[in-house]
């Protein structure tokens, strides 16, 4: 086998994604007969599917434009560190979250990815524990003023608050699917603003959800853009 290199070409990865996916959906061996890049964010692959079928995809790196170089060295090192630990994800990484480069980083990464927990079929969900941060700004009204990846929800916090806060939660970019766990980080945030010491800052854990892909192999794909979605204070 030739000497991986990193980071990974993200056309690989999709395909990849593609053949487990369409193996299982279908119950059929698949080999992948040729491939070629048409441009930089553009692919195709012809696929013998069974002994009787030809198969051809195409295949769009949506997020290549998005892609710097900070972000480009920390795929590398987050792939190289995860098939070091023998893992095979192609790990979605939220738009605009920080990968780490180095240490404790790469090792609570690898750590969380060891414990992934199977959600739908192949598909894994990484917690992140990140911490979010709320401050009462005044006394007066009911409203919590919400920053990062809980701002779609800052409606269910009206009138459910003693004063006016601010929540820090641009450490988390990727809410649980699950609404019972939603609905629990909710409560917490409303209970800890009634505690006294919240004028100066109340912290409360929570867990930013990654999502992964289980592959067959023995490579790890990290797939995201560097560019956060939209997220201004709600």
């Amino acid at each position: 086998m030739a000497e991986r290199l990193y980071p990974s070409d993200l056309s690989e990865a999709a395909l990849l994604v593609f053949l487990d996916w369409f193996g299982r959906r279908y119950a059929r061996s698949t080999q992948v007969k040729e491939s070629f890049l048409e441009g930089e964010a553009l692919g195709s692959a012809r696929i013998n599917v069974g002994r009787h079928w030809e198969l051809v995809c195409t295949l769009v790196n949506s997020v290549h434009g998005d892609a710097d170089l900070p972000f480009e060295a920390a795929r590398a090192s987050v792939e190289q560190r995860l098939d070091l630990e023998g893992l095979s994800y192609a790990m979605w990484i939220p738009p605009g979250a920080e990968l780490p480069v180095g240490e404790p980083g790469l090792s609570e990464l690898a750590l969380v990815a060891r414990e992934a927990r199977p959600v739908d079929g192949d598909r894994l969900e990484l917690r992140r524990p990140v911490n979010l941060y709320l401050r009462r700004t005044s006394l007066d009204g009911s409203v919590v003023t919400v920053l990062g990846g809980l701002s779609p929800l800052w409606a269910q916090f009206t009138n459910r608050v003693a004063g006016s806060f601010q929540l820090n939660a641009q450490d988390l970019f990727r809410l649980p699917e699950g609404e019972d766990e939603r609905t629990e980080l909710i409560e917490r945030i409303v209970l800890a603003a009634g505690q006294p010491d919240v004028d100066d800052s109340c912290v409360i854990s929570a867990d930013d959800v990654w999502s992964a892909n289980k592959l067959s192999g023995d490579r790890s794909f990290v797939i995201g853009s560097p560019v956060a979605q939209g997220d201004e204070a709600s």
